[in-house]
């Protein structure tokens, strides 16, 4: 006589939440590092499992939580697990974006004014510099010179209520562009205070992103 005894699996069953919301967490990864077996919660953070007697390490983790690994002893009972999932502070490193190619089309043509060549222009105001650079136009709205619209190529100008400006000017890297004008206010600009000067004539540079004529 010949007696076989099949091992009746066992459901391991239950719901993954945040531990301080209480909220359902879905697609939340659990799974059995002993088997490999594994399962994502539902919509409702509902997860289910079929085991086979023994011992095994219930893992359960998901992107913004940290891991939870428990022990989990299976026998002839249905398990039901509620796990709580602490949140998780992701830290990372400085992450840089730099565009492949200087410019997407045709050539590129960079002006450079240095401060020693500033000096000797002779000039009251950045914007003073900028109108003798060739292929630059500079626009008053104002005697005083606070409004100012710069044009290059043609691709700025001055239209009755406001500037249509479509170049991009950065000070030490970071945009200057007053948002209801368009334009920077230049007399807050002292050229004294100005150590170099660059201006790109090439089409759209990839590096600055949509607005950088």
């Amino acid at each position: 006589m010949i007696v076989l005894t099949a091992s009746r699996a066992t459901t391991v069953s239950g719901y993954v939440r945040d531990s301080v919301t209480e909220k359902s967490i879905p697609n939340a990864n659990v799974y059995i590092r002993e088997t490999g077996e594994g399962i994502a919660s539902n919509p409702y953070g509902y997860f289910e499992l079929n085991l086979s007697n023994g011992t095994y390490t219930l893992e359960t983790s998901v992107i913004g939580f940290k891991t939870d690994s428990r022990e989990i002893i299976i026998d002839k009972n249905n398990i039901e697990i509620n796990i709580d999932l602490q949140t998780a502070i992701l830290e990372f490193s400085e992450v840089q974006v730099r565009g492949l190619f200087t410019t997407r089309l045709g050539y590129e043509s960079v002006d450079v004014i240095n401060s020693d060549k500033i000096k000797s222009m002779d000039r009251e105001s950045v914007s003073d510099v900028l109108r003798d650079i060739p292929g630059v136009d500079v626009q008053f709205a104002h005697p005083n010179g606070r409004n100012v619209n710069v044009s290059i190529r043609g691709s700025s100008d001055y239209k009755p209520g406001g500037y249509n400006n479509r170049v991009l000017i950065l000070l030490d890297g970071f945009p200057i562009l007053i948002p209801n004008s368009g334009t920077p206010d230049w007399s807050s600009l002292p050229l004294e205070s100005i150590k170099r000067i660059e201006v790109d004539n090439s089409p759209a540079s990839a590096q600055y992103g949509h607005n950088s004529m």
